[in-house]
């Protein structure tokens, strides 16, 4: 005679389970997520790759944040070309007219496999953020680029150590409301007290820095900021979007500063 569970047993079996689901779904999400990291790591080094030889083919200058100018009255007659993509008269983006597709062998490189916010159109924004201050000319203490019309990128040779000058690197802004984030193709330096880098991977943002090679890092959390709120820190905390630092001090850039 054969017999059957009884009703504790089958509790105390699917308790059991429950638990053993509980211990391992969080583990199997930490893997799926290093996963991506590698991905997205893979295609800053490949990103990299592609700025070193446009640097090569165009005066060891850095390639620029965009070319292409937005007039300060009246209809765009040019393309504007960002690194990552081209923007039409039109307003149609076009991923084969960014600065660095000659140099790349797709357009699914330039987009980080863990970052794709609702409401966001796929090819307006990357994931990745570039570091526009200090590798721009002439560009003041804003981020806005529509407010200037021409706009370059410095020489390699005026960097200090291009090893430790951030080129790009994983970032994210609040959204409008202020409860989450979104995308942004701007990554802030310290001083500007407005942080973006983002921990998307377990905890840790990726980072191209101007050589070609790839690190990763922990966001620092400041304490206080002249641009957000303690609300909003809290919120950007929540998502792991702090600054990217070295030294804990707010008033230095050192990983961002390039000039000589």
């Amino acid at each position: 005679m054969h017999r059957a569970f009884t009703l504790i047993e089958l509790l105390v079996v699917i308790a059991i389970i429950a638990i053993l689901a509980a211990i391992l779904f969080p583990v199997f999400a930490q893997a799926r997520e290093k996963a991506r990291q590698t991905v997205c790591m893979s295609n800053l080094r490949q990103i990299g790759m592609a700025s070193v030889m446009y640097s090569q083919d165009y005066d060891e200058l850095v390639v620029p944040y965009r070319t292409g100018a937005f007039p300060a009255s009246g209809a765009r007659t040019d393309m504007i070309r960002y690194w990552w993509t081209g923007l039409a008269v039109n307003g149609q983006r076009i991923a084969g007219d960014g600065l660095l597709f000659p140099y790349m062998k797709g357009v699914a490189i330039v987009a980080c496999p863990s970052f794709q916010p609702a409401g966001v159109i796929p090819g307006t924004f990357t994931g990745y953020a570039y570091n526009y201050k200090h590798l721009s000319n002439g560009v003041p203490d804003r981020w806005q680029d529509r407010f200037f019309d021409h706009i370059s990128s410095i020489s390699i040779g005026a960097i200090d150590e291009p090893a430790r000058t951030v080129l790009l690197a994983d970032a994210a802004t609040l959204n409008s409301a202020g409860t989450g984030i979104t995308t942004t193709d701007f990554l802030d330096a310290p001083t500007f007290h407005r942080p973006r880098f983002h921990g998307r991977h377990n905890g840790m943002g990726n980072i191209l820095w101007v050589d070609g090679h790839v690190t990763v890092k922990r966001p620092f959390f400041r304490q206080s900021s002249d641009r957000n709120s303690a609300a909003q820190l809290s919120v950007l905390r929540q998502w792991n979007v702090g600054d990217l630092d070295e030294d804990g001090n707010m008033l230095t850039d050192e990983l961002f500063r390039a000039t000589k």
